[in-house]
Parts: structure tokens; C-alpha cells; sequence
């Protein structure tokens, strides 16, 4: 009811119950437009994780190719050799 009325009119139950239906429609569309949304958000994470994983394995043969030629500098600059080696018994 609203306050400004100083007499309301008092609603009957038909006009209730035609407010509970318009907000129940409302709330269903909305759902539904959630629902859409959220359908269209999964696909698109699912594309950035795959191009997530992508990258990963570039960055890591990145950090392989790096790595040899750290070694291998080392070993021109007459440095130690930085390759893991195997431990003699």
C-alpha cells in the first residue's frame, strides 16, 4: 500500500494475485537470461583454458631453450658445467 494515499483502496486478492504472477514472469525471464549468459561464459573459459594450457607448454620449452644455451655459454666461457649430472657411487 502506498503511503501517499491518506485512504488506499484495499487490493483485492485477484489483484494480488495478478502482481505474484508478473513478478514470477519476471524472475523466470531473468532466470532464463542467466541461464544464457552463464552457458555462453563456459565456453568462453573453456577456450582461455585451453589457450592457457597452449602457452604453458610454450613457456616451457622457452625455459628448456634457455637453459641449453645458459649451459652452453657457460661451458664457451670455460665456466663449469651447469647440466645435472649423475651422481658416481
Amino acid at each position: 500500500m502506498s503511503t501517499d494515499n491518506p485512504t488506499p483502496k484495499p487490493r483485492t486478492i485477484d489483484d494480488r494475485l495478478e502482481g505474484l504472477t508478473q513478478t514470477v514472469e519476471i524472475i523466470a525471464a531473468m532466470q532464463r537470461d542467466n541461464e544464457r549468459r552463464f552457458a555462453a561464459n563456459e565456453v568462453r573459459f573453456a577456450k582461455i583454458a585451453d589457450r592457457f594450457e597452449e602457452i604453458a607448454g610454450d613457456i616451457a620449452g622457452l625455459i628448456g631453450v634457455a637453459q641449453r644455451h645458459e649451459h652452453r655459454i657457460a661451458k664457451l666461457d670455460g665456466g663449469e658445467d651447469l647440466s645435472p649430472r649423475e651422481e658416481q657411487p
